[in-house]
């Protein structure tokens, strides 16, 4: 706990992540979840050459915690490293909103490895990763 989770989540990509708007095409990162009709303000996106390259949706876990859900990226996102860019992001609209923590599953052994490492509580089999940004007194940690 205390830790920013910046460091293990570096990356190089050129994606740029914002909220997705109404004219963004998600047919290639929504897949199953197109089953739903979402909120835009619900859905982060990375957008590298004009193109939605990754997506996740957000969603309110109360008591101060948001969630992720569908994390997915095209093929060109995961070469760019969008997924890691996107978890940045997730962890910066948690900090901007004052949440207290901020969840969500992988399949990689090598993000759950690294969240460990930094103090978040990790549990399997598909590795349930909460990374806590304050501390019980209400204290940042990012």
């Amino acid at each position: 706990m205390g830790e920013d989770c910046r460091p293990m989540l570096e990356t190089r990509t050129r994606a740029v992540c914002r909220l997705a708007r109404p004219e963004d095409d998600l047919s290639e990162v929504i897949g199953k979840a197109s089953m739903v009709q979402w909120n835009r303000d619900q859905i982060l996106v990375a957008e590298l050459d004009g193109r939605i390259v990754g997506m996740l949706i957000l969603w309110d876990g109360g008591h101060g915690v948001v969630k992720c859900d569908h994390l997915n990226c095209t093929p060109q996102g995961v070469a760019e490293g969008v997924g890691a860019k996107l978890i940045l992001c997730f962890n910066e609209y948690c900090q901007s909103r004052g949440k207290q923590a901020m969840s969500y599953t992988t399949p990689s052994l090598e993000i759950a490895y690294h969240a460990k490492r930094r103090h978040a509580q990790v549990t399997g089999p598909l590795f349930g990763v909460v990374y806590w940004i304050t501390d019980r007194r209400g204290a940042s940690h990012g």
